[in-house]
């Protein structure tokens, strides 16, 4: 779900990275 958020929002997965990363992937 946050993976989604992250790619979609990349301001969020950018800032927050962990989150982005560790969800992209898993």
């Amino acid at each position: 779900m946050t993976g989604r958020f992250g790619m979609v929002t990349g301001d969020f997965g950018n800032v927050t990275g962990h989150f982005g990363n560790v969800t992209e992937r898993t």
